[in-house]
């Protein structure tokens, strides 16, 4: 017994495919083989026809109005006389007419006396513009004189016109006096792609029409690359139709066309293969032009049928395809569908969480099997689900529980961080004189500002550890006792000797018992120094620089490289500046300077802080800080804050 899906399934395909093959084999072999030539060589001719009329129409028209025009007595007088302005202004009227009912509204004429070639369109309106004077010693004119050596008085030819700008079928016609003498050329144009739609186009598959001239040169081809431009100056053309063709059927068509023979019953047919490919050619004269139309089918992806050859085929074919549709619908929606259906409709519930599936086949074939197995992994899914949702809810519970520890000790060490800082102490001493933008880049953070004052003078300066978070801010704590360690046995005026002996201190703090540092970190440090009679401030820095304005402008006053705890200990310099002046000083942390930004993502650094430093430094200090935090914003957009961000500004004014 045949029980198994895929066994079921290939012997139904089987019978399908052997009831349409037989029906296809016995209905259509013989009538597709009897219509296939017949109908072929009525499209073929039929297109032919229509595509001389359209030619004849377009082309026959556009050259019987410049014959008339190239006939106009006032033509004639004022090429016999062209610097005669009367009898040019009496041609152009006449030939304003003439210009409107060309398809491209436009003209040339070319004179045999001056050989001057002037044309008039609808950027010249109704006046004759100069192009260029036709010379015998370029290809590019040698349409002109192709066309005075023609015996029929006109020349066709497919060219681009370089003054023009346009690529275009020509319409040559010579002008003569009564006596047959030459006076030049005149003429209109067909634009190229225009014609090519409007004439050689075709809706039916596989149907290629070209127009070749008397000596087989192809002048008109939906491919331009197929084309052959300017035959006036080309000797031996290669893009023929003789070329396409093999010898046996180039001989037949050129004697067709040399001879320009064209049956009653309408253009002769004949098979060839065309570029090695079989066709169906059939091949139309346009004796007044010297033209040929050959319009070549593909047999193979042509439409060659007909409704009225169909209908009985049809018929026969629908009704069959009705009934084999309906047997392998019912038998694929039996045997396939609605199982898969219930499996698919099963797997969604399961998918929104649904696991409460049982399908319960009795099935025996691999649907069957398939469906036994399926109820299987819902009960499966079932299990593992509430295992997992049971240790979901404890972990999620661990971690709530573990997240809030973390958070409030890191919230408690931001107030304990806080607390370091003198804020109200500098209020009290400098109260609108100063600002402080703090902000660290987490809840706690590496930078640290400092201020003191008593006998000694006044001491301030920033702090930036490396790191940032906790650890920068245990670096930060470690840093404040040892500057007061330091502060309790060095002199305040010597900003320089305290840097040097925190430097000492942190090393020996962070090192091992071999001399080796435990922590890779560095601390950045600048201390500023204000004299007790405020005449003198005295700076040191390591790894921060100070920047003072005074009414000579922004200088920068640059601390040591090294910071302290580095790779290596270093010595430190104090400089000492003179208040003789209001000042306004500056310190900042590389938080600011390094913050990405602006257009290009590039640091905010020292030029444009000195820019806005120079900027705003006549107005408050609170307005200063508003400006600062204005522009940071601004400039930082969408950039995440980078590092700590520490700038401590205060302004002194000299003792009264």
């Amino acid at each position: 017994m045949l029980t198994g899906l895929r066994a079921r399934t290939t012997l139904l395909l089987l019978v399908i495919t052997l009831i349409v093959a037989v029906a296809a084999i016995a209905i259509g072999r013989q009538t597709l083989n009897s219509l296939r030539h017949d109908l072929g060589s009525v499209l073929v001719r039929d297109h032919a026809r229509v595509v001389q009329q359209r030619i004849q129409s377009r082309v026959g028209l556009e050259l019987a109005l410049s014959q008339r025009l190239a006939a106009s007595s006032l033509l004639h007088e004022w090429l016999a006389n062209e610097t005669s302005e009367p009898a040019r202004r009496r041609f152009i009227a006449e030939a304003e007419g003439f210009r409107q009912a060309f398809s491209s509204h436009s003209y040339f004429v070319a004179s045999e006396t001056s050989r001057n070639f002037s044309y008039s369109d609808n950027n010249t309106g109704s006046d004759l513009k100069q192009g260029y004077q036709v010379k015998e010693d370029k290809p590019e004119n040698a349409w002109y004189f192709a066309t005075l050596r023609e015996k029929n008085g006109y020349w066709i030819n497919v060219d681009f016109d370089k003054t023009l700008g346009l690529t275009n079928i020509w319409i040559n016609v010579a002008v003569q006096d009564s006596t047959g003498k030459a006076l030049g050329v005149i003429g209109t144009g067909i634009n190229l792609n225009d014609f090519l739609r409007e004439v050689l186009s075709s809706s039916e598959p596989g149907l290629t029409t070209m127009v070749v001239d008397r000596k087989g040169n192809i002048v008109a081809h939906p491919d331009v690359s197929q084309m052959q431009f300017d035959l006036a100056a080309t000797r031996e053309s290669e893009k023929t139709i003789f070329r396409l063709l093999k010898p046996d059927a180039a001989a037949q068509v050129r004697t067709m066309i040399a001879a320009e023979i064209e049956t009653a019953a309408g253009p002769s047919t004949m098979l060839a293969e065309l570029n090695e490919q079989p066709r169906l050619l059939a091949i139309a004269m346009v004796p007044s032009l010297g033209w040929s139309i050959i319009a070549a089918l593909d047999m193979e992806s042509g439409s060659l049928l007909s409704p009225l050859h169909l209908s009985g085929l049809l018929i026969a074919c629908a009704l069959l395809l009705m009934l084999l549709l309906a047997a392998s619908t019912l038998g694929v929606d039996s045997l396939i569908l609605r199982p898969l259906l219930r499996l698919s409709e099963s797997a969604r519930r399961m998918a929104n969480g649904n696991y409460e599936v049982e399908l319960a086949s009795t099935r025996t074939d691999e649907l069957g099997q398939l469906t036994r197995v399926f109820d299987q992994m819902a009960a499966q899914v079932r299990t593992h689900s509430q295992n997992l949702e049971q240790q979901v809810a404890q972990r999620t519970s661990a971690l709530a529980t573990t997240n809030r520890k973390l958070t409030d000790s890191i919230r408690y060490a931001s107030l304990i961080q806080r607390a370091l800082l003198p804020d109200s102490a500098l209020c009290e001493n400098f109260g609108d004189e100063h600002f402080v933008l703090w902000r660290p880049r987490d809840v706690v953070g590496g930078d640290l500002y400092f201020y003191r004052c008593g006998p000694q003078g006044q001491l301030l300066g920033v702090i930036d550890c490396a790191g940032h978070g906790v650890p920068g801010a245990c670096m930060t704590m470690i840093t404040h006792a040892t500057l007061e360690m330091t502060l309790a046995d060095t002199p305040w005026q010597q900003p320089a000797e305290l840097l040097k002996k925190m430097d000492e201190r942190i090393r020996k703090m962070l090192s091992t018992d071999q001399g080796q540092t435990k922590l890779a970190t560095s601390i950045d440090l600048g201390i500023c120094h204000i004299a007790p009679d405020r005449q003198h401030l005295h700076f040191a820095g390591a790894g921060i620089s100070l920047v003072r304005h005074d009414p000579e402008g922004t200088h920068w006053h640059r601390g040591e490289r090294r910071a302290l705890n580095d790779r290596k200990p270093g010595t430190y310099a104090a400089e000492t500046i003179p208040l003789s002046s209001s000042q306004t000083i500056y310190l900042t942390t590389d938080g600011l300077l390094d913050q990405a930004g602006g257009d290009a993502g590039y640091a905010f650094g020292e030029t444009r802080l000195r820019a806005w430093i120079t900027e705003n430094s006549h107005r408050s200090m609170p307005q200063q800080l508003q400006a600062l935090q204005s522009t940071l914003a601004s400039y930082q957009a969408d950039e995440v804050q980078r590092d700590d961000i520490t700038v401590l500004a205060f302004r002194l004014h000299p003792p009264q």
